[in-house]
Protein backbone atom coordinates (compact mmCIF):
# COMPACT_ATOMS: atom_id res chain seq x y z
CA UNK A 1 0.00 0.00 0.00
CA UNK A 2 1.28 3.39 -1.02
CA UNK A 3 1.70 6.12 1.55
CA UNK A 4 1.46 9.92 0.95
CA UNK A 5 4.27 12.56 2.11
CA UNK A 6 2.95 15.70 2.54
CA UNK A 7 5.15 18.45 4.27
CA UNK A 8 2.93 19.75 7.15
CA UNK A 9 2.82 23.35 8.43
CA UNK A 10 4.32 22.27 12.12
CA UNK A 11 3.11 25.29 14.23
CA UNK A 12 -0.13 24.67 12.97
CA UNK A 13 -0.46 21.45 12.81
CA UNK A 14 0.93 20.89 16.96
CA UNK A 15 -0.99 23.79 18.64
CA UNK A 16 -4.05 21.61 17.25
CA UNK A 17 -3.19 18.64 18.39
CA UNK A 18 -1.65 19.85 22.12
CA UNK A 19 -5.34 21.82 22.24
CA UNK A 20 -7.70 19.69 20.90
CA UNK A 21 -10.67 20.09 18.52
CA UNK A 22 -13.17 21.92 20.75
CA UNK A 23 -13.91 25.64 19.15
CA UNK A 24 -13.93 28.57 21.15
CA UNK A 25 -15.21 31.74 19.34
CA UNK A 26 -14.44 34.63 21.72
CA UNK A 27 -15.97 38.39 21.48
CA UNK A 28 -16.69 37.75 17.84
CA UNK A 29 -18.00 41.01 15.64
CA UNK A 30 -18.53 40.95 12.05
CA UNK A 31 -19.38 43.78 10.03
CA UNK A 32 -20.21 44.81 6.44
CA UNK A 33 -21.14 47.34 4.28
CA UNK A 34 -24.05 46.87 1.97
CA UNK A 35 -24.75 50.40 0.20
CA UNK A 36 -24.48 53.00 2.27
CA UNK A 37 -24.64 51.02 5.41
CA UNK A 38 -22.87 49.46 7.84
CA UNK A 39 -24.36 46.01 9.08
CA UNK A 40 -23.14 44.21 12.23
CA UNK A 41 -24.87 40.91 11.84
CA UNK A 42 -22.34 39.60 14.80
CA UNK A 43 -21.22 41.91 17.76
CA UNK A 44 -19.51 40.34 20.77
CA UNK A 45 -20.52 36.74 20.22
CA UNK A 46 -18.61 34.12 22.34
CA UNK A 47 -19.16 30.40 22.96
CA UNK A 48 -17.91 27.27 23.24
CA UNK A 49 -18.40 23.83 20.73
CA UNK A 50 -16.60 20.79 22.42
CA UNK A 51 -15.42 18.33 20.55
CA UNK A 52 -17.65 15.31 20.06
CA UNK A 53 -20.53 17.07 20.41
CA UNK A 54 -23.35 19.11 17.45
CA UNK A 55 -23.86 22.78 18.36
CA UNK A 56 -26.88 24.42 16.02
CA UNK A 57 -26.64 28.14 15.30
CA UNK A 58 -30.27 29.16 14.88
CA UNK A 59 -31.41 32.54 13.89
CA UNK A 60 -33.68 34.82 11.38
CA UNK A 61 -31.94 35.32 8.17
CA UNK A 62 -29.28 37.39 7.88
CA UNK A 63 -28.43 36.99 11.90
CA UNK A 64 -24.80 36.32 10.60
CA UNK A 65 -25.02 32.29 11.02
CA UNK A 66 -23.50 32.20 7.61
CA UNK A 67 -20.47 34.64 8.36
CA UNK A 68 -20.02 32.48 11.69
CA UNK A 69 -19.79 29.46 10.12
CA UNK A 70 -17.32 31.09 7.44
CA UNK A 71 -14.80 32.87 10.43
CA UNK A 72 -14.80 29.80 11.91
CA UNK A 73 -13.25 27.83 8.83
CA UNK A 74 -10.64 30.63 8.03
CA UNK A 75 -12.78 31.95 5.17
CA UNK A 76 -13.63 35.34 6.46
CA UNK A 77 -11.51 37.74 9.00
CA UNK A 78 -14.04 38.89 11.43
CA UNK A 79 -13.53 42.93 12.41
CA UNK A 80 -13.19 41.87 15.95
CA UNK A 81 -12.17 39.16 18.41
CA UNK A 82 -10.84 35.63 18.30
CA UNK A 83 -11.41 32.28 16.59
CA UNK A 84 -9.85 29.18 18.76
CA UNK A 85 -9.63 25.48 17.45
CA UNK A 86 -8.05 23.93 20.06
CA UNK A 87 -4.95 25.65 21.12
CA UNK A 88 -4.47 27.52 17.89
CA UNK A 89 -5.66 31.38 16.74
CA UNK A 90 -7.03 30.98 13.69
CA UNK A 91 -8.06 34.78 13.37
CA UNK A 92 -4.15 35.52 13.33
CA UNK A 93 -3.16 32.69 10.36
CA UNK A 94 -1.97 33.90 7.28
CA UNK A 95 -0.30 32.48 4.36
CA UNK A 96 0.69 28.84 4.53
CA UNK A 97 -0.54 28.45 7.96
CA UNK A 98 -4.23 29.67 6.86
CA UNK A 99 -3.83 27.09 4.15
CA UNK A 100 -3.13 24.20 5.89
CA UNK A 101 -5.54 25.24 8.45
CA UNK A 102 -8.57 25.29 5.58
CA UNK A 103 -7.42 22.27 3.54
CA UNK A 104 -6.41 19.85 6.81
CA UNK A 105 -8.71 20.82 10.21
CA UNK A 106 -11.72 21.98 8.45
CA UNK A 107 -14.35 20.17 6.50
CA UNK A 108 -17.04 22.10 4.91
CA UNK A 109 -20.60 21.44 4.07
CA UNK A 110 -22.36 24.16 2.00
CA UNK A 111 -25.67 24.77 1.68
CA UNK A 112 -26.75 23.56 -1.77
CA UNK A 113 -24.06 20.91 -1.54
CA UNK A 114 -21.52 22.85 -4.72
CA UNK A 115 -20.40 19.66 -6.37
CA UNK A 116 -18.82 19.93 -9.57
CA UNK A 117 -21.01 18.96 -12.03
CA UNK A 118 -19.14 17.44 -14.52
CA UNK A 119 -17.48 14.89 -11.98
CA UNK A 120 -18.97 11.77 -10.44
CA UNK A 121 -18.95 11.10 -6.26
CA UNK A 122 -15.44 9.60 -6.12
CA UNK A 123 -14.14 12.84 -8.21
CA UNK A 124 -16.06 15.12 -6.36
CA UNK A 125 -14.63 13.55 -3.00
CA UNK A 126 -11.30 13.00 -4.32
CA UNK A 127 -10.80 16.80 -4.85
CA UNK A 128 -10.04 18.13 -1.28
CA UNK A 129 -7.26 14.56 -0.84
CA UNK A 130 -5.21 15.92 -4.12
CA UNK A 131 -5.36 20.07 -2.68
CA UNK A 132 -3.97 18.98 0.53
CA UNK A 133 -0.84 16.26 -1.62
CA UNK A 134 -2.65 12.87 -2.36
CA UNK A 135 -1.76 10.87 -5.43
CA UNK A 136 -5.11 10.63 -7.73
CA UNK A 137 -4.89 6.91 -7.14
CA UNK A 138 -4.77 7.11 -3.29
CA UNK A 139 -7.47 9.97 -3.32
CA UNK A 140 -9.92 8.08 -5.62
CA UNK A 141 -9.63 4.85 -2.67
CA UNK A 142 -9.77 7.00 0.47
CA UNK A 143 -12.88 8.58 -1.62
CA UNK A 144 -14.35 5.09 -2.62
CA UNK A 145 -14.04 4.02 0.74
CA UNK A 146 -15.82 7.00 2.75
CA UNK A 147 -18.81 7.00 -0.13
CA UNK A 148 -18.93 3.12 0.95
CA UNK A 149 -19.04 3.97 4.93
CA UNK A 150 -22.00 6.64 4.10
CA UNK A 151 -24.45 3.73 1.68
CA UNK A 152 -22.92 5.23 -1.28
CA UNK A 153 -21.54 2.23 -2.81
CA UNK A 154 -23.63 2.06 -6.10
CA UNK A 155 -23.56 5.11 -6.78
CA UNK A 156 -19.89 6.19 -7.23
CA UNK A 157 -19.63 7.06 -10.80
CA UNK A 158 -22.69 8.84 -10.83
CA UNK A 159 -22.20 12.81 -11.53
CA UNK A 160 -24.41 14.90 -9.26
CA UNK A 161 -27.75 15.27 -11.62
CA UNK A 162 -27.70 11.26 -11.05
CA UNK A 163 -27.83 11.63 -7.57
CA UNK A 164 -30.96 12.54 -5.78
CA UNK A 165 -31.27 15.43 -2.77
CA UNK A 166 -30.04 12.69 0.28
CA UNK A 167 -27.53 11.70 -1.82
CA UNK A 168 -25.94 14.87 -2.75
CA UNK A 169 -26.00 15.80 0.59
CA UNK A 170 -23.81 12.83 1.87
CA UNK A 171 -21.86 12.80 -1.28
CA UNK A 172 -21.16 16.81 0.26
CA UNK A 173 -20.67 14.94 3.49
CA UNK A 174 -18.37 12.57 2.47
CA UNK A 175 -16.01 15.57 0.32
CA UNK A 176 -15.95 17.03 4.26
CA UNK A 177 -14.91 14.35 5.92
CA UNK A 178 -12.19 12.87 2.95
CA UNK A 179 -9.23 14.96 4.74
CA UNK A 180 -10.16 13.68 8.00
CA UNK A 181 -10.49 17.15 9.77
CA UNK A 182 -10.92 18.64 13.09
CA UNK A 183 -13.97 20.15 13.16
CA UNK A 184 -17.48 19.97 10.29
CA UNK A 185 -19.33 22.95 9.65
CA UNK A 186 -21.93 22.21 7.53
CA UNK A 187 -25.13 25.39 6.25
CA UNK A 188 -28.25 24.56 6.40
CA UNK A 189 -27.73 21.30 5.82
CA UNK A 190 -31.32 19.67 5.55
CA UNK A 191 -32.82 22.98 3.70
CA UNK A 192 -33.47 21.08 0.37
CA UNK A 193 -34.78 17.70 1.82
CA UNK A 194 -37.67 15.94 2.49
CA UNK A 195 -38.48 14.15 5.23
CA UNK A 196 -36.61 10.57 5.03
CA UNK A 197 -33.59 12.46 3.86
CA UNK A 198 -33.49 14.79 6.84
CA UNK A 199 -33.25 11.57 8.96
CA UNK A 200 -30.69 10.23 6.91
CA UNK A 201 -28.29 13.42 7.07
CA UNK A 202 -29.44 13.73 10.99
CA UNK A 203 -28.16 10.21 12.18
CA UNK A 204 -24.79 11.05 9.57
CA UNK A 205 -23.87 14.18 11.35
CA UNK A 206 -24.54 12.31 14.64
CA UNK A 207 -21.95 9.27 13.92
CA UNK A 208 -19.96 12.30 13.06
CA UNK A 209 -19.94 13.71 16.13
CA UNK A 210 -19.47 10.31 18.11
CA UNK A 211 -16.35 10.06 16.15
CA UNK A 212 -15.04 12.60 17.81
CA UNK A 213 -15.50 15.73 15.23
CA UNK A 214 -16.52 19.10 16.51
CA UNK A 215 -19.75 19.42 14.70
CA UNK A 216 -21.05 23.20 14.30
CA UNK A 217 -24.53 23.85 12.00
CA UNK A 218 -26.69 26.56 10.99
CA UNK A 219 -30.32 25.72 10.39
CA UNK A 220 -34.14 26.71 10.17
CA UNK A 221 -35.09 23.06 10.33
CA UNK A 222 -36.60 22.17 13.75
CA UNK A 223 -36.56 18.33 12.69
CA UNK A 224 -32.33 18.75 13.58
CA UNK A 225 -33.09 20.24 16.82
CA UNK A 226 -33.75 17.17 18.82
CA UNK A 227 -30.10 16.11 17.31
CA UNK A 228 -27.88 18.90 18.64
CA UNK A 229 -26.04 18.73 22.28
CA UNK A 230 -25.83 22.63 22.51
CA UNK A 231 -27.74 25.58 20.39
CA UNK A 232 -26.65 29.32 20.02
CA UNK A 233 -29.60 31.99 19.52
CA UNK A 234 -28.44 34.65 17.42
CA UNK A 235 -30.53 38.24 17.08
CA UNK A 236 -33.50 38.83 18.44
Amino acid sequence: MSTTSVEPILDVRQSIVAGGRDIHVVDLTISYVRGSTRVVPVSGLTFYAPSSRITALVGRSGSGKTSILSSIAGLLRPQLGTVWLGGIDVSALRGRDLDSYRRRHVGVVHQGYNLIPSLNAVENVSVPLTLIGMSRRDARTRAGAILDRLGLADVQSHRPHQLSGGQQQRVAVARALAPGPSVVLADEPTSNLDGSSVAEVRDLFRSIADDGCTVILSTHDDRLLSLVDQTIHLGS
